[in-house]
This record gives structure tokens, sequence and C-alpha cells, in this order.
């Protein structure tokens, strides 16, 4: 009986193996879009109701709500009052991988707090090493050299080897190759964070969790050299644990958003949607960063956050506003869509501004502020930027006819030929 069930184990795993990399379509892009935010309109309607019972928690979609626990979550995690989850269960990569809705942190919350500041310095202070001209110079190179791209594959690629050589300073090919880092690893690390105990004691997947962590050892030694030797002065113990984020960041926040909303990117503009569609509509380096903004808003990497409430959430005032414990989920998605902050036509693609992409008024695709807000969010605009001017150059279209599917918040993969 032992030997049946253990072989069926593996039978199992191999069949499920192929489907792992499209459940993040399913759970991030999809699930909350398809039935969240049509689960609100249907139920709801005008009422504005805070809050929803959804995928087994409380989801809070009014932006007064989030905003406050987005900026009480680092010392609410380190009080105990809340303990992150993913969908499924507790993630098994390492003790230290807090699960993020489908995107893992590498650091615990005390760690993440202190390392914060030396990991802003490298992206956008006093260590930067990364220029808007050495961006601009390897996207117009990643660009000429393709005669068509696959999306958001060919982005994810380029996205994460930016990440790795101009922020982390690896050299490539010789430390670093990201076709074969996106072509498996990153799939398979992001699913594996998802997947609850008990799979992992089936043989197939407990075999497939420690070719992970092997490979995450090999990365995480890779790029602290590559740190100190850009940071000599720095402590290696610092450089180590900075290391496990920093490949968190390739592996899931920026090596996973850049490549998928690159995507969006290029559909939106393929579909000529909303203000896109108009007649004297160019891309061009005034309007690039309202496209980018706008295509984020309407369809976003980062639709949630959910967490375990241990204990209740007490307002700055200090009265208690729930004591409801249990799964609370931070709805981004439907906030970047409420009316009440972007008006009547939020379901459309319009190039509202600069200034109405901001934290305080209701942006929260790059977390929000503060501590809770995208260190890497210069580089990752930087990176997008810089592949859709170098694209404009090239005459394009996509492979097919007709227009390119969006399904929830993103797209099935599609491929572009480039003349």
């Amino acid at each position: 009986m032992g030997r049946l069930r253990k072989a069926c184990g593996v039978a199992w795993v191999a069949l499920c193996i192929p489907l792992l990399p499209y459940t993040v379509y399913f759970y991030e892009l999809t699930a909350w879009k398809l039935f969240g935010e049509e689960f609100y309109r249907a139920r709801y309607g005008p009422s504005r109701e805070p809050v929803i019972e959804i995928f087994g928690g409380k989801a809070f979609i009014r932006f007064s709500d989030v905003q406050a626990r987005l900026s009480d979550m680092d010392e609410a995690a380190r009080r105990g009052d809340i303990v992150r989850r993913n969908w499924l269960g507790p993630a098994m990569l390492a003790s230290d991988v807090f699960v993020d809705g489908v995107f893992a942190l590498g650091l615990d919350y005390s760690n993440h707090t202190s390392f914060r500041p030396w990991m802003d310095s490298t992206l956008w202070g006093v260590h930067k090493k990364w220029s808007r001209a050495g961006v601009e110079e390897a996207a117009e190179k990643f660009i000429s050299g393709k005669k068509h791209l696959s999306l958001p594959k060919d982005f994810k690629e380029f996205g994460v080897q930016i990440i790795a050589t101009n922020w982390l300073g690896l050299r490539v090919p010789e430390e670093f190759d990201a076709a074969e880092f996106t072509g498996f690893f990153q799939d398979f690390r992001l699913q594996l964070g998802m997947a609850p105990e008990w799979m992992f004691q089936i043989p197939g997947m407990a075999y497939l969790s420690g070719w992970i962590q092997d490979r995450n050892a090999k990365y995480v030694k890779a790029i602290s050299d590559a740190l100190a030797r850009h940071h000599p002065h720095t402590p290696p113990e610092h450089i180590m644990r900075f290391s496990a984020n920093a490949l968190d960041a390739m592996a899931t926040a920026g090596g996973l958003s850049i490549g998928e909303i690159g995507a969006r990117v290029v559909a939106a503009l393929w579909d000529k949607i909303g203000d896109l569609g108009a007649e004297d509509f160019r891309l061009n380096s005034t309007n690039v960063d309202n496209v980018i903004l706008e295509t984020i808003r309407l369809f976003p990497a980062v639709t949630n956050i959910a967490y375990e409430r241990l204990r209740p959430f007490v307002n700055s005032d200090g009265t208690v506003a729930s004591d409801v414990l249990g799964r609370e989920i931070l709805a981004i998605g439907p906030i970047l869509h409420d009316p009440e902050l972007w008006g009547l036509d939020a379901m459309e693609f319009r190039l509202r501004g600069q200034s109405a992409y901001e934290a305080e008024r209701g942006f929260l695709a790059f977390g929000g502020h503060g501590n809770r807000s995208c260190p890497g969010a210069d580089l990752a605009l930087e990176t997008l930027r810089a592949l859709f001017l170098a694209l404009e150059k090239r005459s394009w279209k996509v492979k097919g006819t007709g227009n390119v599917s969006f399904w929830g918040y993103g797209t099935f993969p599609f491929t572009i030929e480039l003349q």
C-alpha cells in the first residue's frame, strides 16, 4: 500500500507540474478581477459596502481602510497582531520567506524595516549604480536584436537582466543567465511558495522543493559576491541577508511585474483602448509614463495583500475598529477602479496626468508609501519606459489577427513581430 501511495503521489505531481505556472494567472491576475470585483458590483452595487466576504476572509475595498492597514502593517507584524499567509497555506521554501498574495518578501518584518534604508540607497540613493542612459542602451540593444517577442516571457527576461546587471552588478552571462532564470526557476519558485504544507510530503514535490532550494543558494551566493565587489565596506552578514531579498525582487516582485505590465501596455497600444485609440495619439517620451501608469492602474500586477489577523485592528485614536479575527484581504484592484477616487470613467483608459498617480490619492499599485512603498519603482518605470521607446522605433504588429485577449487583469501570452 505504501508503494502504491508513493507511486500515485509521483504520478499526481507529474500531472500537476505543467499546470503550476498558470496558477499565478488564476489567483493573482484573474480570480480577484473576475470573482472579486464582479461579485462586489453585483451584490453591493452603489451601496459602497466597505467590507465583503470572499475568498475565505474579509476583503477591505475602501481606500481609507486599506491605507490605514497598509501604514500599520510592519508594526502590526512586529507586535504579533498579524501574520502573513499565502492563499493555500504557509510558505515552505525558507523559514524567513513571507508571502504577500503571490509575492514573497525575503526578509522578516524587523529585518525588512532595518534593511530598507540600505536597499533604498542602492536603488535611488547614495549607493545607486544604475543610470537612465545604461537602461536605455540595454533596451535599444535588446529590441534591435529581435525579430519577434513572446510576451510576457521576453519582457520578464529583460526585466530580470536589468535588475541583475544594473542594480546588483552581476556579470552576464558568467554569473547570471536571465533566460535560464526565467525559463523554469522563476515560475516554480513562485508556485511552490503558494503550496500548502501537506503537498511537500509527496515525493515528487519534496524533490522539486529541494531543487529550488539549491538554486536559491546558488543565486544568493552570486548576488552576494557581486554586492561585495560593489559595496566592499558593507558587513558580509548584511550583504547576505540583503541578497536573499534581492533574489525575491528578481524572482517575484520586479522580475514578474516588469514583464507582466510590459505585455499589458503592448496589448493596450495594439487594441487602442480608451485614449490610445485617438486618431492623433502617438507614443512618445512625453506621454509614455502616463501610458504605463494608467495601464498599471487598470491592469495591476499586484491586486491584493492577504494576511491573517490575530489581534483586533486599532484605529489611530485608540478605538478598536473591529474585533473580528481571521483572514483579511486588502483589495488593491477595486481601489484602483473606484469611481469615487478616479471619476465616472474609472474603468476607462484615460491619460490622467502624472499627479493622479500618487499613493495618497488611491494609486496603491506600488504598495502605498513609507516602508510599504516599492523601493524599485523608479528602476521598474525606467525599464518599461526604455523598452517602449525603443520598441516604437520599430514597426511591429501582433502575430495573428484581431486584438489581444485580456482575461481578468492580465493577458494571455501573445507574440509580436518586429520589422
